[in-house]
Order: C-alpha cells, then structure tokens, then sequence
C-alpha cells in the first residue's frame, strides 16, 4: 500500500522527513483566516474529513467549525474539496458515497485512482492546474493528510483532532506515534519543505502555540 510504502521511505532516509513536518500547526480550521489566505495567494481548499471537519465517520460538519466552513466556501467558492481515501476512490461503486458526502457537507468530492499519500494527479486534474503551489492542505495526520499535501507541493496545515469518539481503536496508538516522532523532528530542527507562499501566510495563521517554540525556526 502506498502509505506503507511512504511510512517506510520517512522512517528510513532522511532525505523524505521535510514531507511529514506541516508549513503550520493549528488548533482547528478556525485559525485560517481565508480571505486573507486568498489575498496572500491561496486559490483552493483541499480538507480530509475526519476529525478535520467532522467528527469520525459523521456526515455533519463538526457544529464548532460550521462557520469556518460556510466562510472558506464563501471564499474559494468551487475550489474548496474533500480528499477522501474511501469516497471518490475506485472503492466508491459509481461514486455514491462521494455523492452523498456532497450533499450533506456541501463541499466537493475529490474523484481519485490514486490514495493518500499519492494522487498528485488527481488533485491537479480536479483543480485544473498545474502545480499545488497555490493550495492549501489541511488534514489532522501527519503521515497521510501531511505527506500528502507536501508530495503535491501544497501549503500544509496540521490540525489537532477534534474528538476521540468514534475514533477507530487501531489509529489511536498510530497517531500517539506519528504525533511523538514530528515532535522529536521539530526538535531536531527538521523544517517542512521550502513553499513559496509560506512567509506570506506566516503573517496570517494563527498558529498553535503548544508547537510555536519550535516552529517558528521556519
């Protein structure tokens, strides 16, 4: 499996750690101002869903974050999207689920052959363009939604999880490890990769000040 194989690839050679170190660490979505994002040169959203904007397995967005949500879509308009490894993805028979997942949340589905930490392609095709340097990635695990955003040169930003319940039993103990292993990178010093839009948006993201000692070597 891809994420395997990427795990393997980060945990073994230096070279690739940069990609699961976020550009910005935040409480939740509400820290990203996205108008101002928009002016800083941010032209689309790409979010994972769960525990970035719902609870676990929820079909409702997290009733904290509703606002948020309505102001990036205000914002960005059809370019904000959900990448799903399950919805829009050649598991999804005749993308029912994605659809569904479209209509309760009102944000675009990301159509996808590829899974995260891959699916460069994917993502550019549904944006239409040609680099990620313009997006923004906002997922709450570093390992996937992250490394993800990082392979496809986008803005990345880690959020805490919004809530254990319902949280699988077996990505518990993962993330515990994850979360351990970037804490002992920022420590080290370890940066996330160069982004041409990072000094811009530093300005604007309010970022969460449990990791701002060490982020802030940026």
């Amino acid at each position: 499996a891809p994420g395997m194989r990427w795990a393997f690839r980060v945990l073994t050679d230096a070279h690739y750690r940069p990609l699961v170190m976020p550009h910005f660490f935040v409480k939740d979505i509400r820290a990203l101002p996205f108008a101002s994002l928009k002016q800083a040169g941010i032209s689309g959203v790409v979010f994972d869903k769960d525990n970035t904007l719902t609870a676990p397995f929820a079909t409702s967005i997290f009733p904290t974050l509703s606002e948020a949500v309505n102001e990036c879509r205000d914002v960005f308009g059809d370019r904000v999207a959900l990448f799903s490894n399950s919805a829009g993805s050649p598991d999804d028979v005749e993308y029912q689920h994605a659809e569904r997942l479209e209509r309760q949340l009102g944000i675009s589905v990301i159509r996808h052959q590829e899974k995260k930490p891959e699916a460069r392609q994917d993502v550019l095709r549904h944006f239409q363009c040609s680099s990620g340097d313009h997006l923004l990635a906002v997922g709450d695990r570093y390992f996937t939604d992250v490394l993800f955003g990082n392979l496809c040169g986008m803005l990345t930003v880690a959020t805490q999880i919004l809530t254990e319940e319902n949280d699988p039993l077996v990505v518990r103990p993962i993330r515990r490890l994850e979360e351990r292993y970037v804490r002992g990178l920022l420590q080290r010093g370890i940066k996330p990769p160069s982004h041409p839009l990072y000094e811009a948006c530093a300005q604007l993201i309010e970022t969460d000040r449990r990791y701002s000692k060490e982020s802030s070597k940026h």
